[in-house]
């Protein structure tokens, strides 16, 4: 199962978490992040819930309010965004991105 794939099936399992958009309440981002990264364990795959001010370097899609304190689900280095539109409905849904390679050994 690739971590699309786990993303799918939480999202068929948790539809709830389908329609955050521009309108989302504070705190979604973390509740989000945590019951995926809870689902994720189930499945086998090994994720943590960060904050992308502090332990999760910005992509460049994310507008500067991203910086006030957005969590994500990460897996490596992969990260799962399921409230990203928060910011803006041009954000793709789910988020999925890479940490670039320089980025990785700076966090870690």
């Amino acid at each position: 199962m690739t971590l699309q794939d786990l993303v799918s099936a939480f999202l068929a399992a948790r539809p709830r978490w389908k329609d955050i958009g521009e309108d989302g309440g504070a705190g979604l981002c973390e509740f989000a992040s945590h019951e995926f990264v809870g689902f994720a364990a189930a499945h086998g795959f090994d994720g943590e819930v960060e904050c992308i001010r502090f332990h999760v370097p910005q992509h460049p899609a994310y507008p500067e309010d991203a910086w006030d304190g957005h969590w994500v689900a990460r897996f490596g280095e992969e990260v799962v965004d399921l409230t990203a539109k928060q910011f803006g409905d041009e954000l793709p849904f789910p988020f999925i991105w890479t940490i670039p390679k320089r980025r990785q050994h700076h966090d870690e």
